[in-house]
């Protein structure tokens, strides 16, 4: 609790603490709901087949129609009648009474013959009224080498070209018969498939750009901020590694805390333990880096975060009147050093706390490699 502060309620369902219209709509959905809810944890989880879609070999918007079709969240007819838009629920190709995904995809007469004349092996005893069990076995078919290759790599384009077929029915007027449907598919994936293989073939022009440590301005130090948590030891690592704009590490710090509850209590500890430290060796112009981005937010904006004020009250204090302190968010590939030496704490057991100067000697390689090239 935060004693210097006025008690005020937090809204528990976002982690900021703070109001969303979805996040309302979400939990008033689960009050109405709540038996369909409780139906819906007690079968399998579907979390598996949507794993599976995203390792389709296809490209990234079929990907994300796939993700869509099997979580709902495509506007046919009767998802739209849950959200209280009033319309035609029937399918616009065949006027069945229903139009959901599934119909859509696979049980509509038109998808039907689409997927006759695509030669590409349907279930046994056909396509049934699941769209989780449908669209798995296309993911599985993608898999079997006993099947051709094309019809392998084009079961997905089918679905993609199913559904712009009834959006162009739905809303231009026009819809293209089973053949055609068939040999755009077809063709679309092929086209795709020849450059996937054109790219592949040729060598790459400009390398892949790594992302490393970045150091701060001239004049400036950088203080890096790394932890570790071990939920069955209940203990957790801090540490920091003050650099200039060389990259020439200062010093560094390592600490062990015990009876740490949560990975977040560890990062508080972490931010806590480096602020400290810098306002103990006097050091004015420092930039800290982590990557916490929840508790960077909060720190640059405490009134939007009302639900983390009590665990960064502390960490406020510390910043109170140091014009030169800024802090900014470190993507984890480029905070190595730091977290390497807090994981040493979890990983290795070494619990002895300590500030030294210079880089530790087991990682000299490591923050050797990720000095600037000032050349460049």
């Amino acid at each position: 609790p935060c004693l210097s502060k006025t008690d005020s309620f937090v809204w528990t369902e976002t982690r900021n603490g703070v109001y969303t219209v979805k996040t309302g709509y979400d939990m008033m959905c689960r009050i109405k709901h709540q038996s369909l809810f409780l139906q819906a944890e007690a079968q399998p989880s579907i979390n598996p087949v949507i794993e599976k879609s995203w390792k389709l070999v296809t490209t990234p918007k079929i990907k994300v129609f796939s993700w869509k079709a099997l979580t709902g969240s495509l506007a046919v007819a009767t998802r739209l009648e849950t959200r209280g838009i009033v319309s035609n629920s029937g399918c616009p190709l065949c006027s069945n009474e229903k139009e959901d995904v599934n119909h859509v995809l696979f049980e509509c007469p038109h998808a039907r013959q689409v997927w006759a004349l695509s030669n590409i092996p349907s279930p046994r005893g056909g396509f049934c009224s699941s769209i989780f069990e449908n669209m798995f076995h296309l993911i599985r078919i993608a898999g079997r080498n006993d099947i051709p290759e094309e019809l392998r790599n084009t079961a997905p384009w089918i679905v993609w070209t199913l559904w712009k077929n009834r959006n162009g029915m739905l809303f231009e007027g026009r819809c293209l018969p089973p053949n055609e449907v068939v040999d755009k598919a077809f063709t679309d994936a092929r086209q795709w498939f020849n450059v996937q293989r054109k790219l592949a073939s040729e060598p790459s022009r400009t390398p892949a750009k790594l992302i490393s440590w970045s150091p701060p301005e001239v004049g400036r130090l950088k203080c890096n901020i790394g932890f570790s948590w071990s939920k069955a030891k209940a203990i957790s690592g801090a540490s920091w590694v003050l650099r200039d704009a060389a990259g020439a590490v200062i010093c560094h710090s390592r600490r062990a805390f015990s009876n740490v509850a949560s990975c977040f209590e560890a990062k508080v500890n972490g931010w806590e333990w480096a602020l400290q430290s810098m306002q103990d060796l006097r050091y004015q112009h420092v930039t800290f880096g982590a990557s916490t981005l929840e508790i960077i937010k909060a720190l640059h904006e405490p009134h939007r975060w009302p639900a983390l004020i009590g665990h960064i009250t502390s960490l406020l204090r510390y910043t109170v009147d140091k014009t030169g302190w800024d802090i900014s968010f470190e993507e984890p590939r480029s905070n190595n050093g730091a977290q390497e030496i807090a994981k040493s704490v979890v990983l290795g057991d070494r619990i002895q706390s300590y500030v030294a100067r210079g880089e530790p000697g087991w990682l000299k390689d490591l923050f050797e490699s990720e000095k600037p090239d000032r050349g460049v």
